[in-house]
């Protein structure tokens, strides 16, 4: 009897093991469904993180695109403005040589109208004073005739 008394406590000591391995996995397997809800929660928030990321890069990307196309326009317009300018640029200085020539000629006009104004003068001195001598001269004659 002493052999079905061990048998016995061995089978209460295997039942209480037995029941306790199985309150320990019902408590894993509770934890593990917890865990499990918890990462599938966080699966859901992270693909809503990227879709919002998603959305926001194909936003920045639209955008990206838009600054791309005006900033283009832009260089367009400045080499246009820089084409414009080298055109000014290149008239001012045709310009600036013909006011040059144009100030050299007007000199040699003013030179040429300063002689020819000498020249005019002295040929009015001339005719004053041979008016001067004929009537002098005439004056004698006249004098002299009497």
């Amino acid at each position: 009897m002493d052999s079905t008394v061990v048998q016995l406590g061995d089978y209460a000591t295997l039942k209480a093991q037995a029941n306790a391995d199985a309150i320990n996995y019902e408590h894993t397997f509770q934890a593990l469904e917890q865990r499990y809800t918890s990462v599938c929660t966080e699966l859901s928030q992270v693909k809503t993180e990227r879709n919002e990321s998603n959305k926001e890069c194909a936003a920045a990307a639209v955008q990206l695109s838009t600054s791309k196309a005006d900033l283009h326009r832009v260089e367009l317009s400045v080499v246009h403005l820089q084409s414009e300018l080298e055109k000014k640029s290149a008239e001012a200085r045709e310009l600036h040589s013909a006011q040059r020539n144009s100030l050299h000629m007007l000199q040699q006009k003013e030179d040429q109208i300063a002689q020819k104004n000498a020249a005019i003068k002295c040929c009015s001195e001339q005719a004053v004073r041979l008016a001067e001598e004929r009537s002098g001269a005439e004056g004698r004659v006249a004098e002299a005739g009497r």
